[in-house]
């Protein structure tokens, strides 16, 4: 943080330095809610309708995907939506919160994935091109990614709701593709979310906070 006569200015970092810290919060949002959703077997996927808050899992990621399509795709580059005919049911806006427990509107797991992972590397990729991050490109994509950390808790929520167990690294990195080297662990937690061993020598296991007690209704 820089200083002058006595006033604190916002820190002046390089644009190579701006693109780089979006990557890395992008891909921490990305590894996080992949594994919340590739933890789970098929059949805890279908959790039961909670009318406080609570959304699916697999809705949670793809409207995730979504925002991201609508805040920097569309308003920035006026691209068209992966899915048109999806816009409407990963809006939080316009599918009504029973409704994203109907199965038949939605697609499945893998499908889901795709077109999640489809639409991280569009944004990995849309940062990494391009010159000068502008101050509009920089606000949208920070917006996105911490919307989908908001998103990230009400996965854990949705999880500590039901009664599923607490996801533990050692489960994650076999779950995950090969080239998913942001996960990993020795011994400390990965990027506040998971648990892990308290020390090399320690077999006790260190739960984190992961949320508020009362956590907030989220659109």
């Amino acid at each position: 943080m820089l200083l002058h006569r006595g006033f604190r200015l916002r820190e002046i970092r390089s644009n190579h330095e701006q693109k780089k810290e979006l990557l890395d919060e992008l891909e921490k949002a990305r590894v996080r809610t992949e594994s919340l959703i590739v933890s789970l077997p098929e059949d805890k996927l279908e959790v039961p309708y909670h009318p406080g808050g609570v959304n699916p899992p697999l809705w949670e990621m793809g409207h995730s995907a979504f925002f991201y399509e609508v805040f920097v795709f569309n308003l920035l580059d006026g691209t068209p939506s992966y899915d048109p005919s999806m816009d409407d049911l990963w809006d939080s806006f316009h599918v009504d919160h029973k409704d994203r427990w109907s199965r038949d509107l939605f697609p499945g797991r893998e499908e889901t994935l795709k077109y999640f992972n489809t639409i991280y590397d569009r944004v990995a990729e849309r940062i990494k091109g391009g010159g000068e991050l502008s101050d509009q490109e920089l606000y949208l994509y920070r917006f996105a990614i911490y919307h989908q950390n908001m998103h990230i808790e009400s996965l854990i929520w949705c999880r500590q709701t039901v009664g599923y167990p607490a996801l533990w690294i050692t489960k994650v990195i076999g779950l995950l593709r090969a080239s998913r080297s942001a996960v990993m662990c020795r011994s400390r937690p990965v990027a506040g979310l998971l648990a892990c061993p308290v020390s090399r020598n320690s077999t006790r296991p260190k739960t984190l906070p992961l949320m508020p007690r009362s956590p907030p209704v989220l659109r």
